[in-house]
């Protein structure tokens, strides 16, 4: 994808709009591209001091007057009896209209309820792919870690400017769980910390951002082409684990951290 092109879907990308195989290739650019990158959090930001900052007006009394008068024009139009009563109403037939609005009403919202639920499953499996894609993409080439130590001293601070919060780093090596170091990764559009342990001869990567920089996954358990995942939210904080370990060793893992 051009700079162009992605630069061009920023927008859409980033309010979540975008379908998922175009909001893959923008992540993607994103991921390679240092400038677009700096545009991406640079509109961020805009959107998040316009939402935090801007004035909110109500809309003048006058124009809530013109509206409800209109509003009584359509309706003393809409009752205005017909010439000629059709055959139906002579019967005294009446159309059942509260009824029949009530059962549109229904109908409407359960039609939301389907697609805000197909909707966070989409999203929800969307962004477990994408933990898996940059679990895999950490194990390839030399990219496992930016910062390579065990000294939860030496890795939080390297963190300082890279993202807006304070990843917690544990030493979970008296759990069998040495810490191997962190890097800095990108996920469904925001930049995350990612922290790197060891059990044996696997690796975990754990994910953590800020919930109120990008969608956040409900707690869970899963599991996508064999590789474990489980996600939980802390604080202003959410995390995802994801190893190829076997489930019963990656919840020992997420317990051992949450336990510190």
């Amino acid at each position: 994808m051009s700079c162009e092109r992605a630069r061009a879907l920023l927008g859409a990308h980033l309010d979540g709009e975008l379908d998922a195989a175009s909001d893959r290739e923008v992540q993607l650019h994103l991921r390679e591209c240092p400038s677009c990158l700096a545009a991406a959090n640079q509109k961020q930001s805009l959107s998040a001091a316009v939402r935090r900052s801007a004035p909110y007006h109500r809309a003048p009394t006058a124009l809530e007057a013109r509206i409800r008068e209109s509003l009584r024009g359509g309706s003393a139009v809409a009752s205005q009896p017909a010439r000629e009563a059709s055959p139906v109403a002579r019967r005294g037939w009446v159309w059942p209209w509260p009824a029949a609005l009530a059962t549109v009403a229904a109908i409407v919202v359960a039609v939301w309820i389907g697609a805000t639920v197909t909707a966070r499953r989409a999203a929800g499996d969307f962004l477990a792919e994408e933990f898996v894609s940059a679990h895999v993409r950490s194990l390839q080439g030399a990219h496992l870690t930016d910062v390579q130590s065990s000294d939860q001293h030496t890795v939080k601070p390297w963190f300082d400017g890279k993202v807006d919060f304070a990843p917690p780093v544990r030493d979970l090596a008296a759990a069998g769980f040495p810490l191997l170091g962190g890097r800095l990764d990108y996920l469904a559009g925001h930049p995350a910390a990612a922290l790197v342990f060891g059990r044996n001869k696997h690796f975990i990567n754990l994910f953590i951002w800020a919930s109120t920089a990008g969608p956040a996954p409900p707690a869970a358990i899963l599991e996508r082409r064999g590789y474990n995942l489980v996600s939980w939210q802390q604080g202003d904080l959410t995390f995802c684990a994801v190893s190829d370990l076997n489930l019963a060793e990656l919840k020992g893992f997420t317990e051992s951290y949450r336990a510190q």
